[in-house]
């Protein structure tokens, strides 16, 4: 059994690059020996919000949500096996998590658009 946190923006089944890139594949690699953790930034409840016109103080405070989110990814990487990335860990700044993770863990998958 292979334990893999998957870091992706948004959750399953919501973004379409994620769900033809990837999560097709899931069920097929649960049936041989894979476990998916998914770590997600943006709720079902803060899509709409977050992606909508205006509202400019709360995305300032999702995005400092957002960034201790994947704070707390750091300090769980080594229960599992791999760690798979899709796209960036964060929506702003330089590739900082990437880097970051690359120092703790060994095995990762990058899946970028190009």
């Amino acid at each position: 059994m292979y334990n893999v946190l998957v870091i992706v923006p948004h959750r399953k089944d919501r973004s379409p690059s994620q769900r033809f890139r990837f999560e097709q594949y899931i069920p097929f690699l649960e049936d041989n020996g894979f476990k998916f953790i998914f770590s997600y930034l943006i709720t079902e409840s803060e899509d709409k919000l977050f992606y909508s016109k205006g509202h400019f103080i709360i995305k300032v405070f999702l995005l400092i949500k957002y960034l201790f989110l994947r704070i707390f990814d750091l300090f769980r990487l080594h229960k599992f096996d791999i760690i798979f990335i899709q796209r960036e860990t964060y929506f702003l700044g330089p590739a900082i998590f990437e880097y970051l993770i690359s120092i703790i863990h060994s095995q990762i998958i990058y899946e970028v658009d190009v």
